[in-house]
């Protein structure tokens, strides 16, 4: 009979990855609001700690599980790393953003400009065909635009999350 309850050390690194968000959305109430890469290196320590104090409590005799519950948080980092990154310092969320606070279509350049102030001329011109392929803005006769649909829709998620984990205000 295959026993699909985890043991200590997995259940508790389960258990500590959720202290990662949890973190990084309490840390944006307290009075010492340190700067994004603090908080989430923060989140980090509080998780990993978490667990080590965890797995401690309920132990195991297994060392493949304290393998098993490392490579969890392991991976729980790594994500949480991805999100945190992008709703922090997302380049392509800046622009979806820009292109989100327009309220019509802007020329290529205008929409360069507006998110960046003119500047990552080449670096936006990839983004923004990254953009286009993911049907999230549209370029028509030179004019670049928001989708009504997905684009609007991964607009107000981005700004959502963000505002949830304190990074911007909603507008």
């Amino acid at each position: 009979m295959i026993d699909f309850i985890p043991s200590g050390p997995i259940a508790a690194a389960l258990a500590a990855s959720f202290l990662i968000p949890v973190t990084l959305i309490v840390s944006q109430w307290t009075s010492w609001r340190p700067q994004l890469g603090r908080r989430y290196r923060l989140a980090l320590a509080v998780a990993w700690m978490g667990w080590a104090i965890l797995f401690t409590i309920v132990g195991s005799f297994d060392p493949w599980d304290y393998l098993a519950g490392g490579l969890i948080m392991l991976t729980a980092t790594m994500i949480s790393f991805n999100i945190w990154g992008l709703l922090a310092w997302g380049f392509m969320l800046s622009m979806l953003m820009a292109a989100h606070r327009q309220q019509k279509p802007l020329s290529r350049d205008q929409w360069i400009a507006a998110q960046s102030g003119g500047t990552y001329h080449l670096f936006s011109r990839n983004r923004l065909t990254i953009l286009t392929n993911m049907n999230l803005v549209r370029e028509e006769e030179g004019m670049v635009g928001i989708t009504p649909g997905m684009g609007r829709m991964m607009a107000r998620i981005g700004l959502l999350a963000s505002a949830w984990y304190g990074i911007r205000r909603i507008p």
